[in-house]
C-alpha cells in the first residue's frame, strides 16, 4: 500500500528556494525585480528615457536615452539606491552606474 507524503510549505517558499539553488533564474528574477521597482518609483517619464538595465554583483547599470537627466540622477545616487532597495524589500543594489 502507498502512503502519500505531503508537503506542507507554501509555493512562495518552494519558488525562492527553486531560485535561490539556480543562479540564471535569480538573476532575471532579481532584474524583474528592479525594472518594477524603477517603474513605479520613478514613473512613466523617467521609464519612457530608460532602454537597458544590467546587474553583475550588486552594480546595477543603467542606459539613459537622455543626458541631462542621466546627470541629473548621478548626482543623487545613493537617494536613488535607498530608494530602489526599499521599494525591493532587500538589499540588490550596492552601486549604480548611469550610461
Amino acid at each position: 500500500m502507498f502512503h502519500k507524503k505531503y508537503n506542507d510549505r507554501k509555493i512562495s517558499e518552494v519558488l525562492d528556494e527553486f531560485i535561490q539553488k539556480n543562479k540564471r533564474i535569480q538573476i532575471h528574477h532579481e532584474l524583474k525585480l528592479i525594472q518594477d521597482a524603477w517603474k513605479s518609483e520613478m514613473g512613466d517619464m523617467i521609464n519612457g528615457y530608460t532602454s537597458k538595465f544590467f546587474i553583475k554583483h550588486g552594480k546595477l547599470e543603467i542606459t539613459l536615452t537622455s543626458a541631462p537627466l542621466r546627470a541629473e540622477l548621478s548626482m543623487s545616487k545613493p537617494k536613488v539606491i535607498k530608494l530602489l532597495n526599499e521599494k525591493i524589500g532587500y538589499q540588490i543594489i550596492k552601486e549604480i552606474v548611469f550610461r
